[in-house]
């Protein structure tokens, strides 16, 4: 099953066109400039803004098409905005069991207890609204979703008003999502750091239009940042070594060395690597203390107008990205297919 999506928008001097097929589980984050379309894509599939010349198929069940509309409260659809949007005459219980309370038993597909659980929201529960922080009102906004049932949930940039301390505080309750429910999650957003870390799958707009459509793995080295291209890399914590305070990440046949213990072994983990942290050597290095060096084989070289080379690189079957000087490039005399080693710092590797 898939998400068919289908959208034919007109307002004053934009247009919104896109024909869509996304997973019917995981994060699909929706990502671009402000003024691409994200926000009004979803205001569409929650039959909050009427388009005439769209389909909407979610699981094999229409919400739109050209003989068909279902209005908002027609559709199960579960909306987290950029504010939590919370009832502040209502406790967190309150607000939490709000749309529960109004479906019909044989409806409610996800039990309050799980949603308690996955989100740590027990002690909040007679708390009122207005002594929580905008980490635990965000908490609370999502859990309120989910209980109204959803069979899609949309999420519209929920982190964009928190500190950095507050995002990094509900992070790791938004990688439980997709993981604990099994409901289909579109995500927007114009943060690389949350396309890194809760994207499944990708998709680039740009002036109303995709621009590119993918696994966040294949998609994430598109996206042109002021610092640097971003490498993601997905493994399973095999060993945690206490005494030297480090722990090792298996991807393909090969050990990644990351700093910090507070993992649990067979943990899936997510690396961000900037492509500006990874250096080139022709040859393994000995007496280093660069702890991270992969033969690789180069695919290609691109030159860039900032004075960059962009080198593409195959490691096992990952694919990396790595941004030399030109000069560098000159002076390794580095060329296609060419085997050369990638060193990676292990103090540079974001979490």
């Amino acid at each position: 099953m898939s998400l068919e999506i289908k959208v034919n928008y007109h307002i004053e001097n934009f247009i919104l066109d896109l024909d869509l097929r996304l997973p019917s589980s995981g994060i699909s984050v929706i990502f671009g400039p402000s003024g691409c379309g994200k926000t009004t894509l979803l205001r569409i599939l929650a039959g909050l803004i009427t388009s005439s010349k769209s389909s909407i198929k979610i699981n094999d069940e229409y919400w739109q098409s050209d003989s068909l509309f279902l209005k908002a409260y027609e559709r199960r659809v579960g909306y987290v905005f950029q504010e939590p949007s919370l009832f502040s005459h209502l406790d967190v219980r309150g607000n939490i069991l709000y749309g529960f309370n109004r479906i019909p038993s044989e409806e409610r597909i996800i039990s309050v207890d799980k949603v308690l659980k996955v989100l740590e929201l027990e002690p909040l529960l007679d708390r009122r609204i207005e002594g929580l922080s905008g980490g635990e009102q965000q908490r609370v906004s999502i859990a309120r979703a989910l209980l109204s049932g959803p069979e899609l949930l949309l999420m519209d940039e929920p982190l964009s008003g928190l500190d950095y301390n507050l995002k990094k505080e509900i992070m790791p309750y938004m990688e439980s999502l997709s993981k604990e429910f099994l409901i289909p999650i579109i995500y927007v957003t114009h943060s690389i750091d949350e396309v890194a870390r809760l994207a499944d799958e990708l998709v680039l707009l740009d002036r109303g239009r995709v621009h590119s459509q993918g696994s966040v793995f294949e998609q994430l080295s598109k996206i042109e940042s002021d610092q640097s291209r971003l490498n993601l890399i997905e493994g399973k914590i095999e060993k945690i070594d206490k005494q030297m305070s480090y722990s090792t990440l298996k991807f393909g046949n090969s050990d990644f060395l990351i700093p910090g213990i507070d993992f649990e072994l067979g943990q899936r983990f997510r690396l961000q690597i900037k492509a500006k942290d990874i250096s080139l050597a022709l040859e393994r290095q000995l007496g280093t203390s660069i702890l991270n060096i992969f033969e690789s084989t180069i695919l290609s070289l691109t030159e860039l107008d900032t004075g960059q080379c962009l080198v593409k690189l195959k490691v096992e079957e990952e694919i990396f990205y790595c941004e030399i000087t030109k000069l560098s490039k000159e002076n390794l005399r580095l060329g296609p297919q060419m085997t050369i080693f990638a060193q990676i710092k292990a103090a540079s590797i974001t979490r």
